[in-house]
């Protein structure tokens, strides 16, 4: 509850964009509705690159608590191209308050993520000897640092699904870590993961060795077998199997592969990844974090092996599956990595490194104690203030929207009724020029050299009176080095047809404009007549 309060009374806001969403694979209200309606009804299904569970249960919302909204978009759905905003921003201040009600839908969401962890954190640090008020002060430094994070206060602000993923993933971890183990509860929040999205499948070879462990091989495939059924149900396969198949034809084959990979047999592909992987995690949470997880899950393990308790030792090992299983059983097998695909590990990273605090702050003696864990807490807000970890939560990179600045910019330099072609690495998420009042033309970044190839053969008065190019400044997710252009200079001619009249969201050299798509830059060119 306190970290709802907090991010939603005092904490930064993701930009709103007219006739669209700002957030990359974010959940559009219209595709919501869509969902609501279709995804389970025999032979219709919805078809999107994330299994329906989401978005269906953000389209339920909507129909519940923005009816008019829902209402007024039924002439448009299946219209949520970027080419179809002309019809898109007419629904407009509601399809606003639409977007605010499933962000706030991740806000729920992250809170319970929190939550968990800290309850958690403080347990588990209790039942290795700390005492109660060190342990859930350690577990308030170590969840409020996670909490506070850029890539996890990002999807706690956003449409994403991923808030909603990792709550359902926490919560199965924390059933199954438990002095007796509920395989059965934790098997259906794993099918329900899976069912939201799809990555989350690793949690199914959690649940196997976890059930296994705890209860027997029979038991552990019973479970194993109620997650696959309620992810068949969830996932629509049960009444649309078609549709369901061409979901994971994607998702086997364009879902990955137009990511940039290196090759297998690339020794140095896979230093990159790694390295990638630890630069990420740096600058997503920070160093404090991470090590003092490592060490925690020492601490653990240890007081496992020295006790001999079957509790503490199922409770290290599911903690361990649930670091490891992200990384070795999906990020190795795609070869590249984006922080949201690490949330589940920076959680148990969260949850051990609270196990460390407060065995550390113990040494201190009782009357050490307080000022021991003051003392970790700030060692903690200095490391993430130094590694970035805490750009978002300190307003450094959402405090102005690039992309809504570029669009008044361009609308105020050119007439209505010109033609704008947006160049964007996320052509469905562009600056909000009213594509009523100018002609507007959203295309895939790639596209940019055919284009530019096109107007070359164009008379000067058929060109395009203006041209945005919009590309967000992310390490490359294989690791590879990826160049870093600057934006040209105001005043700058390109290739003799157009000018550069301005640059949007110059990157700050921030840490979160590393890992997440928080801040694009935009340049806006103008026809040379």
């Amino acid at each position: 509850m306190l970290y709802w309060l907090v991010v939603t009374f005092f904490g930064p806001e993701l930009p709103h964009l007219a006739g669209t969403i700002a957030e990359v694979d974010g959940v559009f209200p219209l595709r919501a509705i869509e969902a609501w309606e279709t995804a389970y009804a025999p032979g219709q299904g919805f078809h999107d690159k994330y299994p329906p569970l989401a978005s269906w249960f953000a389209g339920g919302l909507l129909v519940l608590l923005e009816p008019d909204f829902v209402d007024a978009a039924q002439p448009y759905l299946g219209m949520y191209e970027a080419a179809d905003r002309v019809n898109t921003v007419t629904l407009e201040p509601q399809h606003a308050a639409a977007t605010r009600l499933i962000r706030m839908v991740s806000t729920v969401a992250m809170a319970w993520v929190v939550a968990v962890l800290a309850g958690c954190a403080a347990s588990w640090a209790q039942r290795l000897g700390a005492s109660r008020a060190t342990a859930f002060g350690a577990a308030f430094i170590a969840a409020g640092a996670f909490g506070a994070s850029n890539v996890v206060l990002y999807h706690a602000l956003s449409t994403n699904v991923d808030a909603l993923v990792l709550a359902l993933s926490v919560t199965a971890v924390a059933l199954l870590a438990r002095e007796t183990p509920r395989v059965f509860a934790a098997a259906i929040c794993v099918g329900l993961a899976v069912a939201t999205k799809d990555p989350a499948y690793v949690l199914g070879i959690v649940l196997f060795v976890a059930g296994w462990r705890s209860h027997g091989p029979l038991r552990a495939l019973a479970a194993t077998l109620v997650a696959f059924g309620v992810y068949a149900v969830a996932s629509g396969m049960v009444v649309n199997f078609e549709t369901w198949k061409l979901h994971v034809a994607y998702i086997v084959s364009s879902g990955v592969d137009t990511v940039p990979r290196f090759e297998p047999t690339s020794m140095t592909g896979w230093l990159q990844l790694a390295r990638h992987i630890a630069t990420t995690t740096a600058i997503s949470i920070g160093h404090v974090v991470p090590l003092a997880g490592l060490a925690g899950l020492v601490l653990a393990v240890r007081a496992a092996r020295r006790d001999g308790e079957a509790a503490s030792t199922m409770r290290a090992w599911v903690v361990l599956l649930a670091l490891l299983a992200p990384v070795v059983f999906f990020v190795l097998p795609i070869r590249f990595a984006f922080s949201r695909f690490l949330l589940l590990p920076y959680a148990m990273m969260t949850v051990m490194a609270a196990v460390a605090i407060a065995r550390t702050a113990e040494l201190a003696g009782w009357r050490g104690r307080l000022p021991a864990c003051l003392a970790l807490a700030a060692v903690v807000v200095l490391d993430g203030e130094r590694t970035g970890a805490f750009d978002i939560a300190a307003g450094r990179v959402l405090h102005e929207s690039p992309r809504n600045a570029a669009a008044a910019f361009t609308q105020g330099i050119i007439p209505e009724g010109s033609h704008v072609v947006v160049l964007a690495a996320a052509a469905h998420h562009p600056p909000p020029i009213d594509p009523i009042r100018w002609h507007v033309d959203p295309v895939g970044l790639e596209a940019m050299p055919f284009r530019l190839m096109r107007f070359r053969a164009l008379p000067v008065d058929k060109r395009p009176e203006a041209v945005l190019i919009m590309d967000f400044s992310m390490d490359a997710p294989s690791g590879a080095a990826q160049p870093r252009p600057e934006p040209p200079p105001i005043g700058h001619h390109l290739e003799g047809m157009y000018e550069v009249m301005g640059v949007f969201g110059y990157p700050l050299g921030r840490a979160a404009e590393r890992t997440l798509p928080v801040r694009p830059v935009v340049t806006v060119l103008k026809r040379l007549d």
